[in-house]
């Protein structure tokens, strides 16, 4: 399940603000708003992620920091409320057109400004279809169609992760690599990029049809797109114009024009011997506490072939994700279908966990339950674990603890490392230590724009790069890869498909 757009929940507390009628804190700047007659003492700047609004005394503003560019115009305010004026705003509305309204909420205590929504949007269906295209810049184009005989929608608009990413590195004065993101239309689409940003494309109606197109030239992924339309909303009611989930689809790879750029095939819906997923397992911890997991198991996997054992592979997700994130978001269980079936890896049984219960409970309860109720080796040799975000911080603390690391012989560690070593370039390993982290397999990885991999923003966590560079000046063997995209299951996927293929049982 991809993580939520953090602008949502911003967009969700402004839409509550302006409901309840909160008004802002008056500190430094702003004193109450400025074009209304009201009184401000110099520019005030806000913020949102990486865009930037300021408010000048003489009631114009300028909006910084999006993929529309920057826009300026005046505007005028009524306690925490900022109005935009019509004029030289048509650029935010177009990048925006999914909430865009004419009204900021601003927050001055906090420095930081929202959207307001003064729209609802309602979901709508919509079909796809995708064809190879040589004329595209990815050899393919997909087509999205919202059926609508008689033009009942006023504006129809298709929301989905297609901004494509590239990057510029540089060193700082440690040599320390650092980079510059720049986002593209899909359109603009080269290859190398992958895709890590959201926005939202206004359909056109076709008139033949009796229904609303959009065709872009996609490269390969498993994006979850929505479809909504505006309708009026009278009493204001908040409305998340996303779905949970969102309908997700597989958008295929070109050898040729997408040489460069991420191919997550690997986990599409393709094996025709699928394993099964149980996502109705309980287990009950020895102090009562009830857990549940996930768990899959490999096709062939039988309960009455008692004599056949499979290895174990124990998953622990990031922050803010639950017990079937794994498979759930970031489609592990189709990644071992297809693995298993060429033949890249062997029948494997995985589990996965919340990621507090599994840092409370992995070792004293989760482990015994499953060696006692599947048939599974309970032998380190076939035991592995593999974390994400704040659940790869987990998996390396297993790793680094003396009286856990012997319990699991490969480690698949992605965007998360504990800071117990590696944040002390002091410190220096014993022998004892060097041979307890030297006896297992183990993947440190990360994406190119991942925050966890070069400049690191998690301060419960070390960057990969800093921990891949700490361990092989002492001499700890490992495996170190970074691969084309963010803090995100486009990271992942690729990083599961290289520890499965490359590490595990070998």
């Amino acid at each position: 399940m991809k993580k939520p757009d953090k602008r949502m929940f911003a967009f969700i507390i402004a839409a509550l603000m302006l409901m309840f009628s909160i008004s802002a804190f008056a500190e430094g700047g702003l004193k109450g708003g400025a074009g209304g007659g009201q009184q401000q003492e110099g520019p005030a700047v806000y913020k949102n992620d990486d865009e930037e609004l300021t408010l000048n005394p003489d009631g114009t503003f300028t909006l910084s920091g999006f993929a529309g560019g920057e826009i300026s115009g005046t505007y005028t305010m009524t306690g925490s409320t900022v109005t935009l004026d019509e004029e030289n705003t048509a650029a935010l509305a177009a990048q925006y057109a999914w909430y865009w309204s004419k009204t900021l909420s601003v927050n001055n205590y906090r420095k930081t400004f929202s959207f307001a929504m003064n729209l609802r949007q309602a979901q709508v269906e919509y079909t796809y279809e995708t064809v190879a295209d040589t004329a595209s810049v990815t050899g393919f184009v997909t087509t999205f169609t919202v059926a609508d005989a008689g033009k009942s929608y006023e504006n129809v608009y298709a929301y989905g992760a297609w901004m494509g990413a590239s990057q510029e590195y540089t060193e700082d004065e440690n040599g320390i690599p650092t980079y510059a993101t720049t986002l593209y239309a899909p359109e603009d689409w080269q290859n190398g990029m992958y895709y890590n940003g959201n926005s939202a494309i206004a359909m056109t109606y076709d008139e033949e049809k009796g229904a609303w197109t959009l065709t872009l030239p996609l490269a390969c992924e498993i994006m979850g797109v929505q479809c909504y339309h505006d309708v009026a909303d009278p009493v204001g009611d908040l409305k998340d114009v996303r779905l949970e989930d969102g309908k997700r689809i597989e958008l295929p790879y070109d050898a040729e024009k997408q040489s460069d750029s991420p191919n997550l095939s690997v986990a599409f819906v393709n094996a025709t011997a699928p394993g099964t997923m149980d996502y109705d397992v309980v287990c009950k911890a020895a102090d009562g506490t009830e857990i549940p997991l996930s768990v899959y198991l490999p096709y062939g996997y039988s309960e009455e072939d008692t004599e056949t054992l499979y290895p174990v592979l124990y998953l622990i997700p990031g922050a803010g994700t639950n017990y079937a994130t794994w498979f759930k978001g970031g489609l592990t269980n189709n990644i071992f279908d297809n693995l298993i079936e060429a033949g890249k890896v062997v029948p494997t049984v995985m589990v996965s966990m919340d990621r507090e219960q599994g840092e409370a409970y992995l070792v004293s309860d989760i482990i015994p339950y499953i060696e006692g109720n599947y048939h599974v080796y309970t032998d380190s040799e076939h035991r592995a674990v593999a974390g994400s975000s704040r659940g790869g911080v987990a998996a390396s603390t297993l790793w680094i603890t003396p009286e856990t690391s012997g319990l699991f012989s490969f480690y698949g560690l992605f965007s998360g490392m504990n800071k117990e070593y590696f944040e002390n370039d002091a410190y220096e390993l014993s022998d004892e230590e060097k041979t307890m982290l030297s006896g297992a397999k183990v993947l440190l990885g990360g994406g190119l724009t991942d925050f966890n991999m070069f400049a690191n923003e998690d301060k419960n966590s070390t960057s990969i790069y800093r921990a891949n560079h700490w361990l092989g000046e002492r001499g700890v063997e490992h495996g170190y890869l970074y691969v084309p995209g963010g803090h995100t299951w486009t990271t992942w996927i690729q990083l599961m498909e290289t520890f499965a293929t490359e590490y595990l049982w070998k």
